[in-house]
């Protein structure tokens, strides 16, 4: 299943023979091929795109924070680790998010704050840990960017699932978890 987001859309205006660019991020949570139809409402009608992709594992070792059920209440720190596959070091100049539940916590101080997301070659790291603890029921979604010193961007996919229940729940859905591997 894939779930498009499209808040940053407003209702547009386009003008006849006008052009409106849309960008599209295939943002998996699982590795494989993935196919969608993007529908874009407008007023002679609904116009449908197929979407097909493939997730493949990256150089970068990033991996979505999806799949992750917790018991209302429960805090959760779950780290976000970076690997530098160059042979020369490698910067990362910002870590944030827009989500208002996602909190962003730096790595223990070293002693050298100009080296805190700085890797050097072949180095993997622990870059951000992320704190959250939800007092409501529901499904939480969002995404951790990471803006590197030659401009590229990452994108990490944060989806939880916050449920009441409390731990006897999650030891249900581990065992059924643990069951199914075997």
């Amino acid at each position: 299943m894939l779930r498009c987001s499209s808040r940053a859309l407003d209702w547009q205006v386009i003008e006849p023979a006008a052009r409106m660019v849309v960008t599209v991020l295939f943002l998996p949570s699982k590795l494989g091929a993935a196919e969608t139809v993007l529908t874009v409402h407008t007023s002679l009608g609904d116009l449908r795109v197929a979407c097909v992709g493939e997730a493949i594992e990256n150089m970068f070792r990033l991996a979505p924070l999806t799949d992750i059920v917790l018991p209302i209440e429960t805090r959760l720190t779950p780290s976000i680790t970076f690997h530098n596959p160059y042979n020369r070091p490698f910067h990362i100049k910002e870590i944030y998010t827009t989500e208002n539940f996602l909190h962003l916590v730096l790595p223990p101080k070293t002693t050298d704050d100009t080296k805190l997301w700085h890797l050097e070659p072949l180095q993997t790291k622990e870059v951000i840990k992320l704190s959250f603890e939800f007092q409501e029921v529901g499904v939480y979604r969002g995404f951790i960017h990471l803006k590197t010193e030659a401009d590229q961007t990452f994108v990490v996919p944060v989806e939880i699932k916050v449920v009441a229940g409390g731990l006897m729940f999650i030891c249900l859905c581990l065992c059924s978890r643990l069951l199914a591997i075997f």
